[in-house]
């Protein structure tokens, strides 16, 4: 990229010399009360009104340097520098411009964008069934302590055990983002229904402005994602501020964590899931290998502030216990606890 003009940078040093001053001035008088007020509110004026004359006088140096960079695909922070060297009219000009041509091209992007491309073959998320036996509805459900017969686990058995990520879930594969959405609203027979009747998957447009949160959370991860093996999905939470409030505290985090991946369409063991992240270079979510004991899970999420492995300033959610062997998994949760019912820990 071609360098600034001499001319800018003595336009430059001119002008944020002036702006120095009159913010050093404003500083000044607030520290000092005793002082002349008026006098120093008729300096601090005089001196705005130099500068904004010497903007005047330089807006031709000053929009031929934003044309400079707009030219050779500047950096728009470098732009929007440049461009408070502008007269206030021509700042606010440029500024309305802007959102303009912002609106008109989002307005084509959305018409361009097809939600449905890509989406055929590629398995929704699952459903997750719970590890504990309950029973009831509303206000009469319950759990009791005892392992759930419609999972696969029995006590004893060696399975993983994963820390349940609260953020957005999202799907990816070689060619694209997914995210699955609810197609009718909760009733009572909603849960009786199959992941194909009660959701839909669809594409995400990451330049869409209503996905802004989620894109900052995996902008860093695309290049990644080019290098998922065709026909291999992979399932993940996108963690960030603005997601949910578990993780709002968190000013300036971003990331996401990978729970699960299909291949051809099948859930794969969870033991294949962790080798394709450390193969794609992607965070996993936390594990540990344990001999299942419900009532010691239960204890664990009974104690206060439990917090993420890799995220120590954020509450805990619950655990997703998986098969060493399969796919299968069962959730328990920090909530779920003080709904259990019965105190007496049954076996299978």
């Amino acid at each position: 990229m071609s360098k600034p003009s001499d001319e800018f940078d003595r336009v430059q040093s001119e002008l944020s010399g002036i702006g120095k001053d009159i913010r050093r001035w404003k500083a000044d008088a607030a520290k000092d009360k005793a002082g002349d007020e008026q006098q120093i509110s008729q300096q601090i004026h005089s001196r705005v009104q130099e500068l904004n004359k010497l903007k005047d006088e330089y807006e031709k140096i000053v929009l031929d340097e934003i044309h400079r960079l707009e030219t050779n695909n500047g950096r728009q922070d470098d732009i929007l520098r440049v461009e408070n060297l502008l007269p206030p009219d021509t700042i606010k000009r440029r500024q309305k411009d802007r959102k303009r041509l912002q609106k008109k091209q989002q307005s084509s992007r959305e018409h361009q964008f097809n939600a449905l491309e890509g989406v055929q073959g590629i398995t929704c998320q699952r459903k997750i069934h719970a590890l504990m036996d309950h029973r009831g509805q509303g206000d009469t459900f319950c759990y009791h302590p005892r392992l759930n017969c419609a999972v696969p686990f029995s006590e004893g058995e060696e399975v993983y055990l994963t820390e349940k990520m609260d953020g957005t879930t999202m799907q990816a594969t070689n060619d694209g983002i997914y995210k699955r959405f609810e197609r009718t609203k909760k009733s009572k027979k909603w849960h009786e229904q199959s992941e194909d009747m009660r959701y839909r998957l669809e594409r995400i447009d990451l330049s869409n402005r209503s996905h802004k949160y989620i894109a900052r959370a995996i902008d860093r991860y695309l290049p990644l994602f080019k290098n998922i093996p065709n026909g291999t999905c992979i399932y993940f939470e996108a963690i960030d501020p603005s997601i949910g409030t578990r993780f709002q505290n968190l000013e300036g985090f971003d990331s996401i964590y990978v729970f699960d991946s299909t291949r051809d369409g099948d859930f794969v063991p969870f033991g294949q899931t962790v080798e394709l992240c450390q193969t794609l270079g992607l965070p996993c979510v936390a594990y540990s290998k344990m001999i299942l004991s419900l009532s010691s899970i239960i204890e664990t999420l009974s104690r206060s502030s439990l917090h993420y492995t890799a995220i120590s300033n954020a509450l805990l959610e619950g655990y997703v216990v998986r098969s060493i062997n399969t796919s299968d998994s069962a959730k328990i949760r920090v909530d779920d606890i003080p709904k259990i019912k019965d105190t007496g820990t049954e076996t299978r």
